[in-house]
């Protein structure tokens, strides 16, 4: 491969071959002192789309603002909202940057919750670029028409082929295509997209791409693995809060309350620091029906067994520590069990690590 090292990181971002290597030359080149501005883009560029966000490269002023739409977009993915809203804003007046910083504007107020905001900026994108068909295929998913959301995602990949990036990971198309098939009810389209974006992500090897790729697996598989592995890998705020919200919800459907008000609390924090009131107040809905006191309240001995198994204690130490038959012990643990959603003791950490067990009074 050949050219200088930004060019060499860019081609590599684009193919969607070696991750690493194409971080490295990125960092290679914006520390030389030697690139060009076009280089320091390319460069920044391939930083971005490798999943980099920090960004420490940037020149101070960042007066290019071709630099300010990868800022704008670097604080997208870092959840730093308002920063990229102000940013986007600031391109605005540049004929060359303004479908840019429409479009990222479009993602920044949907992961606010600004559902007419969005649709209001969607309705000034014009033309093929990636980060158009992107944000629109976003909104569509927002106001639930996941045919044309999809149409829109494939149309990204589409467009990035055109311009001869062939790594799915850039805008992260082929996923969320998938996720709208599942949305739509076309079970093969979804599985298909699936398998090849997570393919595709195993091969590129950056850990966000390969935690958003198993959020999306794991959703259409309806695999609790899989997504506890996205929430062990992503960072970004409003991916790790769609990650925990899709397991939260896959462990109430199972009927583990525990596991699931530990992941929907979560959530919860997540989505409110991103400002979306709407999405917050759905989750506690969800959360509220976990807290109702005729299914998760524990009597005052069941609360007793439930706390010395969860310290360790084997059901015989825990009868001896009560005064009670084994069989009695037994039996508690088993309505324990079912009243809070868990499947043994090795889940009860999941409710009682966050005192989140109400106890009332013994028969």
């Amino acid at each position: 491969m050949t050219g200088c090292a930004a060019d060499r990181a860019f081609a590599r971002v684009g193919a969607g071959t070696d991750w690493a290597l194409s971080v490295q030359e990125a960092e290679t080149a914006l520390s030389s002192g030697k690139c060009r501005a076009e280089c320091v883009l390319r460069a920044s560029a391939a930083l971005v789309h490798a999943g980099e966000p920090a960004m420490t490269y940037f020149a101070a002023d960042a007066a290019d603002p071709r630099l300010r739409v990868l800022r704008a977009y670097s604080s997208w993915l870092g959840g730093r909202l308002d920063r990229a809203w102000a940013l986007t804003r600031s391109v605005l007046a540049d004929p060359g940057c303004r479908q840019a910083g429409l479009a990222i504007g479009v993602r920044v107020l949907l992961d606010t919750g600004a559902l007419d905001r969005a649709a209001d900026e969607a309705r000034l994108l014009k033309g093929d670029g990636p980060l158009r068909w992107d944000a629109q295929g976003a909104l569509a998913m927002a106001e639930g028409d996941f045919v044309a959301a999809e149409r829109a995602f494939l149309a990204c990949g589409r467009e990035l082929a055109r311009r001869g990036l062939a790594n799915p990971a850039l805008h992260f198309w082929q996923g969320r295509a998938a996720l709208a098939a599942h949305a739509g009810g076309r079970v093969e389209t979804a599985e298909r997209l699936a398998r090849a974006s997570h393919a595709a992500a195993v091969a590129w090897g950056a850990p966000r791409a390969v935690g958003r790729a198993m959020l999306v697996s794991g959703v259409v598989a309806a695999d609790v693995e899989l997504l506890t592995g996205a929430v062990e890998v992503l960072e970004a705020p409003a991916e790790l809060a769609e990650a925990r919200s899709r397991l939260g919800a896959l462990h109430l459907g199972r009927g583990a309350a525990g596991k699931a008000r530990r992941q929907l609390e979560t959530a919860v924090v997540l989505v409110r620091d991103l400002g979306d009131e709407t999405r917050a107040r759905r989750l506690e809905a969800m959360l509220r029906r976990l807290r109702c006191p005729g299914e998760a309240a524990l009597t005052g001995r069941e609360s007793q067994v439930a706390h010395l198994a969860y310290a360790g204690c084997t059901t015989k130490e825990i009868a001896a520590r009560l005064f009670l038959g084994v069989r009695t012990v037994e039996y508690d643990l088993t309505r324990v069990y079912a009243k809070l959603g868990v499947a043994g003791r090795e889940e009860l950490a999941d409710v009682l690590g966050e005192g989140l067990i109400t106890s009332r009074r013994g028969r």
